[in-house]
């Protein structure tokens, strides 16, 4: 076999490499990083979904509420104008009625000319109000298109997603089955995540994160410390978030328990170093197996899929729950930045 030359050799020998399987730990890594960025670019999606889907239920709304005042005054002024018209335009002939009915058609006319100024006004503001109803309708149907390329986008996004998740998962390495049984155990009979953080080993101190990303595009509707009914006072923060929404981890660490928690629906507990854990609970599906690493903002589960779900986080230290307030800052933008 003729041998090839140096020049032939240098040109093939990086496709040659290309064309070889890449190690699985570096496979793994790589599809970890594809969930990152198909993660981001999924949240982005939501927001915008979310906002859309805001501003729509905002103009349904207004809609509503000036129908309904329309409703209520067009007939009454309908009929107030048309008399009014009426009576300019054919008066009563003074010849034949009598003097009395003549003084009581005087009383009438004087008092529908000082009423027209008025009446006349309400008309134009009735006139103005529906044709603000007509423009409201439109920007509802501009709106309502947004709202449906935004959803048709986010819908997108997700398929590539969840693809990405499965090659992730059939690359990672199997848990240990006996450890995994021993913390469903656990879980079993935990009342909450804060006793089930408590039952297991404490973690390294390791080093605290400087900042913690929020889980989910959006303001939370419920913070630190705020009531929370059937649960006292919340020791996280809580989002309503669209069915369906991919939750994303706050920051790097490793996940310490993924799993079904007893009246928390699917948790994920993540190690964050510093003796700071995360808690999301409130899932419908895990994508992240107990044991492995997990990058900044990596995919951790979703959110059910009924209509407005909401996903519970809470941060704790050495076990007592802390405000995330203090990774996350006091206004969360929608978004990692």
């Amino acid at each position: 076999m003729p041998r090839l030359r140096p020049t032939v050799l240098a040109l093939a020998l990086p496709w040659l490499l290309a064309a070889a399987p890449a190690p699985a730990p570096r496979r793994l890594d790589d599809l970890r990083l594809r969930t990152v960025k198909l993660g981001q670019a999924e949240a982005e999606s939501a927001a915008v979904a979310q906002a859309r889907r805001a501003r729509l239920d905002a103009i349904a709304r207004e809609e509503q509420a000036l129908a309904a005042r329309l409703g209520a005054n067009r007939e009454a002024l309908g009929q107030l104008l048309a008399a009014l018209a009426t009576v300019r335009r054919q008066p009563p002939p003074p010849l034949l009625v009598s003097p009395q009915k003549a003084k009581d058609a005087v009383r009438a006319a004087i008092l529908i000319r000082a009423m027209a100024p008025e009446l006349e006004s309400r008309g134009q503001a009735l006139q103005a109000q529906a044709r603000r109803l007509a423009a409201l309708r439109r920007k509802a149907a501009a709106a309502n298109a947004d709202l449906f390329q935004a959803e048709s986008e986010l819908a997108e996004r997700r398929v590539d997603l969840d693809a990405a998740l499965r090659a992730r998962r059939a690359s990672e390495p199997a848990p240990d089955p006996v450890a995994a049984g021993r913390l469903r155990a656990l879980a079993e009979n935990a009342p909450s995540p804060a006793a089930f953080l408590g039952r297991l080993p404490a973690p390294d101190a390791g080093v605290e994160p400087e900042r913690l990303a929020p889980p989910l595009p959006g303001e939370p509707v419920r913070r630190f410390g705020q009531a929370w009914p059937a649960h006292g006072r919340s020791e996280g923060w809580a989002w309503l978030t669209l069915p369906g929404a991919e939750v994303l981890s706050p920051g790097e660490g490793a996940v310490d328990y993924a799993g079904p928690l007893k009246g928390w629906g699917q948790v994920v507990i993540l190690r964050l170093g510093g003796g700071l854990h995360a808690v999301l609970a409130g899932l419908e599906r895990i994508d992240v197996a107990t044991g492995a690493p997990v990058r900044f903002g990596e995919p951790l589960g979703r959110a059910p899929s009924g209509e407005a779900p909401e996903v519970y986080f809470e941060v704790r230290k050495g076990g007592t729950a802390v405000d995330p307030a203090r990774w996350l800052g006091r206004h969360t933008p929608g978004l990692r930045g």
